[in-house]
């Protein structure tokens, strides 16, 4: 095992980890992205439905101010009047011929009499028509108005909702993008570090076989008279696994030995 295998494991472990917890931030903002967004659609969806209501409310109460106007009866109807025919009242002491001159002059008395009744009638029918056309006329009126005003409302309301809405999920991806550039640079960290322990590995294979070689015959050299060549390569073998030396390469340099 080369001597930044080790190093290399946790940092292996460690990348894996950090990987792990930018997935864990990623998938909560995602989620709270979610949430935001579905409570914004409620509360849009309640708004919506509030001012239907309202709408509503106030189409039925101007609909009932008119069907009251349009069912009020009318108060000014022309009694029947039968006035008492002439013809009927006694003339006592007069001659025909007054009788038949008061008569003619009483019945023309009457039919004017009737006449003006029946024009102060229709004059006040007329301005009660006009009166309730004029109510109704207001009634209508208002309504608009009052409809327009609780559509301008309801229009104001969900404008600043989504405006609302758009900030708070406008920073919610911005956050995500911030988590996102913070994990490409955690990686590149990460793989800045482990290039630079394979760099390191690559550098003491290079540099330290001298080494290694030199302190094992400082060791060996004193009983190299007494210990049988196999059992050299053996302890070689050994000693160049606990220097971190490759397999292959300590292979290789056992005939230097």
């Amino acid at each position: 095992m080369g001597i930044y295998d080790k190093y290399l494991s946790n940092l292996g472990g460690a990348k894996k980890e950090t990987g792990d917890l930018f997935g864990q931030l990623l998938s909560g903002t995602q989620t709270s992205k979610e949430e935001v967004a579905n409570r914004y659609g409620l509360m849009e969806e309640n708004l919506r439905r509030m001012a239907e209501t309202s709408s509503g409310q106030a189409r039925q109460g101007y609909g009932a101010a008119r069907q009251r106007v349009e069912a009020a009866p009318a108060a000014y109807q022309q009694p029947a009047y039968n006035p008492l025919p002439v013809s009927q009242v006694p003339m006592v002491g007069a001659d025909a011929s007054t009788v038949a001159g008061l008569q003619t002059s009483a019945q023309q008395g009457a039919a004017a009499e009737s006449a003006a009744i029946s024009q102060l009638y229709d004059q006040l029918a007329q301005s009660e028509a006009a009166n309730r056309a004029s109510r109704l006329s207001d009634i209508d009126i208002a309504q608009v108005s009052d409809l327009a005003q609780l559509a301008g409302l309801a229009q104001s309301q969900q404008f600043g909702l989504g405006q609302s809405r758009a900030g708070e999920l406008s920073d919610i991806d911005q956050l995500i993008t911030a988590i996102g550039r913070e994990q490409i640079a955690a990686n590149l960290g990460f793989d800045e570090r482990e290039l630079a322990a394979l760099q390191g590995q690559a550098t003491f294979d290079t540099d330290a076989m001298n080494q290694s070689i030199t302190a094992f015959r400082s060791i060996i050299d004193p009983i190299v008279d007494i210990v049988d060549p196999q059992d050299i390569v053996k302890f070689w073998m050994e000693f160049a696994n606990q220097v971190g030396m490759p397999v292959d390469q300590a292979v290789s340099m056992a005939g230097q030995i």
